[in-house]
């Protein structure tokens, strides 16, 4: 049986507890200060965003949504809803697309897109339906 109070070694596995214990703190504090900079790997990439002490920025307009129907086609860009022909940051919107907006500014012509570029785009029809069905 040990006991405590006639233990030699007690103070000396103490003092090695100590450091040990002080300098696991040190590293799991410096490696949650490490994490804190990386992005989160499962979020969805978002083109137009840079990464800024470990926060994402948007770096110029993103396009968040495009709605087209037959009479109209509308575009949210950074939050706010834009035509065909109105302007954003002194660029032209010249094409509303359902995944892409086109905007024209000096000689430069500029695409915003709501996903990555896809090998074979889906067949979307803008053409008024047939009286017949």
């Amino acid at each position: 049986m040990w006991i405590w109070h006639n233990s030699r070694t007690f103070p000396i596995r103490l003092s090695l507890w100590i450091p040990a214990a002080a300098l696991v703190w040190v590293s799991v504090s410096q490696a949650a200060e490490d994490l804190k900079q990386l992005s989160d790997p499962t979020r969805p990439h978002q083109p137009g965003t840079v990464v800024v002490g470990g926060q994402e920025a948007v770096a110029g307009p993103e396009l968040q949504s495009t709605m087209i129907s037959l009479t109209f086609r509308r575009a949210v860009i950074s939050g706010r809803t834009y035509k065909q022909g109105d302007k954003i940051d002194g660029a032209v919107i010249t094409s509303i697309q359902p995944y892409e907006v086109t905007l024209k500014q000096g000689g430069r012509e500029t695409r915003l897109r709501l996903l990555p570029k896809l090998t074979r785009e889906p067949n979307v029809s803008t053409k008024k339906p047939d009286k017949d069905g």
